[in-house]
């Protein structure tokens, strides 16, 4: 299952709209869309229930980073725990560890919390790939190895698995 959130507002509090998409391979299966506040913890729940319901076999949660909208974050051990799924996080970029705190700090008082989340995964691994150069992710339950193959298996275009970036196009579109 990919995971991506729309577009997020920041001089606007509210909802964004999460879109979750079940993929056989990458083709396309099933398409869903969930509220989730910006800057909320719903996003685990959301993440944990559209997998629970779900009728396909998923094997992997795929999404682009942790902090899905603004900083409502997807809990790799909790996602694990409850569904028995590793989690791969495709980043764009390599994050920044001392300002993401600072804004944690700042902006939140449950900001220890949501530090702990965002340091769950077993750390950013960094991959060469053939024509793309360097692919980044982060992931949880899962060694690294088997967390880069599923990407580089999915992957057709660019550095993103198909399915996440299918999925980020109608985050995108919708939001």
């Amino acid at each position: 299952m990919s995971v991506c959130g729309g577009k997020v507002n920041p001089f606007k509090k509210g909802k964004t709209q999460m879109v979750l998409l079940t993929a056989a391979g990458i083709r396309p299966l099933k398409v869903s869309v969930a509220d989730i506040d910006i800057d909320g913890m719903d996003a685990t729940e959301t993440v944990v229930r559209c997998i629970l319901e779900s009728r396909w076999r998923i094997e992997v949660l795929l999404a682009k980073s942790i902090p899905i909208a603004g900083f409502n974050l997807i809990d790799p051990e909790e996602v694990l725990k409850r569904t028995g799924l590793p989690s791969v996080f495709v980043l764009g970029r390599e994050p920044d560890s001392a300002a993401v705190e600072e804004a944690l700090r700042r902006h939140f008082a449950d900001w220890e919390r949501r530090l702990s989340v965002i340091r769950k995964p077993t750390g950013l691994r960094i991959f060469e790939t053939q024509g793309c150069g360097k692919v980044l992710l982060e992931f949880y339950g899962i060694s690294s190895e088997e967390a880069f193959r599923i990407v580089s298996d999915l992957t057709i275009f660019g550095k993103i698995p198909e399915p996440l970036r299918v999925c980020c196009m109608l985050a995108k579109a919708i939001s």
